[in-house]
């Protein structure tokens, strides 16, 4: 129960962390151009929120559209019109267990509402003019305001887009930097592995045996044991081995790449002592481009794995939160904090720039096309991919925690 509980508050405190990061993206560009961002939260406040906070200004109040018969106005859907208005903002106020929040600090209403939400599942900002999740049409039948999203040329639409995925890939970096520059890079060269490699049952099927070291891959020499050697082994067609002193080729059926999916470890070093490994140290002002290459290196190797997931092998080893949290170690360290945090946070980023709707790599779609044929997808368009995307993600999200749950029942 106690290393259950640990995990979950890795997984808690490293998804609050990204999640903050990525939307401040979203944010940092919408306030550069100007458009108002209605919203900050972390977690979703879907019918409720733990807490909730508006900074000071003033107040935007809706109100009706009086027609000159004194009677509300209505549009063509038969809705009442209404339309924002400002007022001074109230006093500081405390109010405690509102059905809309269960404690809410206000200081009047001027563009933005922070808050934390009680449904855990990521977050996000609400950015006035904008077809998103919150699907708010009434607000998009009202004439264009100069602070909307809508307002605004294709390119600053573009670059508020992309913030929140450039964020966490410059979040990566930052933290593989402070690695670097107090633990210094470490890795394991193959010249320095002389007792060769131990193979699971799956290697060994493909004609590995314990005691060999590949040498190269499809002709390419492999420098370090990393990730990045490991897949130039398992996409390889022929790996050069080093068995007992001789050069042995392997020619390795088609389907070896599947090996990713065992759960035995494969390529495991044999009696490595601590002084084969080779550790570099950096200075402050050095650590912020091995952080960057580190970072680079991380996300090709994801990019790696990432795309057997389209695979029925890998459909079934999608995973949800559970799969996620067990990422983390049993006991606390620090060090695996950073280094995981970092790793999602680069998953995080390649997830959302998928051109997905739903997804900001949905919006970044239709934008580039927008850019380039000079015509704006209609909003009924929009809503219309909103919806569809939006029940992607909610079946994929169904699908991987449900597949969490299937592994820990059989």
């Amino acid at each position: 129960m106690e290393t259950i509980v640990i995990k979950a508050l890795q997984l808690i405190l490293s998804l609050s962390i990204l999640v903050i990061i990525h939307e401040l993206g979203h944010f940092g560009f919408a306030k550069m151009f100007k458009v108002r961002v209605e919203k900050f939260y972390l977690f979703f406040d879907a019918w409720g929120a733990l807490f909730s906070f508006r900074s000071e200004g003033k107040e935007t109040k809706e109100v009706y559209v009086i027609g000159e018969d004194g009677k509300k106005v209505k549009d063509d859907d038969g809705e009442f019109v209404t339309e924002e208005v400002e007022r001074e903002g109230k006093e500081k106020g405390w109010n405690f267990f509102k059905f809309r929040s269960l404690f809410s600090l206000k200081r009047g209403q001027r563009e933005t509402e922070y808050g934390i939400g009680w449904l855990p599942l990521g977050g996000y900002v609400k950015i006035a003019g904008m077809i998103d999740e919150s699907m708010d049409k009434k607000a998009l039948k009202k004439p264009v305001q100069d602070y909307e999203f809508r307002a605004k040329p294709a390119w600053q639409r573009l670059l508020i887009m992309v913030g929140g995925v450039t964020m966490n890939i410059l979040l990566a970096f930052f933290i593989y930097a402070m690695v670097v520059f107090e633990r210094g890079e470490r890795y394991l060269p193959m010249a320095n592995i002389t007792d060769g490699l131990t193979y699971n049952t799956t290697a060994k099927a493909a004609g590995f045996e314990d005691g060999d070291l590949p040498v190269k891959a499809d002709g390419v020499m492999l420098q370090n044991l990393d990730t990045k050697t490991l897949f130039a082994i398992v996409e390889a067609h022929e790996v050069e081995i080093l068995r007992g002193g001789e050069l042995v080729t392997l020619h390795l059926p088609t389907d070896f790449s599947d090996i990713v999916f065992e759960k035995d470890p494969n390529f495991v070093p044999r009696n490595v002592q601590k002084e084969d490994y080779v550790v570099t140290h950096y200075s402050l002002l050095a650590s912020f481009p091995a952080g960057v290459r580190m970072g680079v290196m991380q996300l090709n190797n994801y990019l790696g794995q990432f795309k057997y997931m389209f695979s029925s092998k890998g459909a079934e080893h999608i995973g949800g939160f559970g799969a996620i949290g067990n990422l983390f170690p049993a006991q606390w360290d620090w060090l695996q904090f950073w280094l995981m945090t970092a790793f999602l946070s680069i998953m995080l980023a390649v997830m959302n720039i998928l051109p997905i709707p739903a997804l900001d790599g949905g919006h970044v779609l239709f934008l580039i096309v927008e850019v380039v044929t000079r015509r704006k997808p209609s909003d009924e368009f929009m809503e219309q991919a909103q919806v569809v995307g939006m029940a992607l993600l909610i079946g994929l999200l169904v699908y991987a925690n449900g597949m969490d749950v299937i592994r820990a029942l059989f």
